[in-house]
């Protein structure tokens, strides 16, 4: 008996479905997104000018006293350009150990001049990593002269402690929430 017949060759794929030709109803290129508008500022302070003087006091308090901060700090905050200094479109605090001894800082609150309930706090920080120094950046609640901390609330946006060993090694940084449930103080901060 004769062989069987070959199999028959493979089909060929299937042809694309043709291209509709260019026309009103062919789908439009979307357009270009347009640019996103500038956000809206509840409180700005670029740090123009230079020296002390171009600090602008409609919106910041200096601190002045040697009352610890309310941790226990050793510096006394003053109100100085030795501590306190505007340059280059920055704020600059330094920490000086004086002649005496005496250690000064800067500290700078907008309490009483910029209150803001909501919305995106932002800055440009660098901090100097000295073993010792506790820089921050941080909201408070406008009522804590009525309901005191924690119950008034605090957000920490940046907290930079330096301490030696054994209680911390080396750099850490925070963000923190306090509120009258959650604290450093009852040891269930957020």
């Amino acid at each position: 008996s004769p062989p069987p017949p070959p199999p028959p060759p493979p089909s060929p794929p299937p042809s694309p479905p043709p291209r509709p030709p260019a026309s009103s109803t062919s789908p439009a290129v979307a357009p270009a997104p347009s640019p996103v508008a500038a956000p809206e500022f509840l409180f700005r302070d670029d740090f123009d000018g230079a020296g002390l003087a171009a600090l602008d006091r409609s919106s910041w308090n200096v601190e002045v006293n040697c009352n610890g901060g309310g941790n226990n700090e050793l510096q006394c905050y003053v109100d100085s350009q030795d501590n306190i200094d505007v340059r280059d479109g920055m704020l600059h605090i330094t920490a000086r150990k004086e002649s005496n001894g005496r250690v000064t800082s800067g500290r700078l609150t907008t309490e009483g001049k910029v209150e803001i309930a909501y919305g995106r706090w932002e800055a440009r920080l660098r901090v100097p990593g000295v073993l010792g120094t506790w820089p921050a950046f941080w909201t408070l609640g406008n009522d804590i002269g009525e309901i005191s901390w924690p119950a008034c609330g605090e957000i920490d946006i940046m907290e930079n402690f330096q301490r030696a060993p054994p209680d911390r090694s080396g750099e850490s940084l925070y963000s923190t929430a306090h509120s009258a449930k959650h604290s450093w103080g009852t040891g269930t901060a957020l």
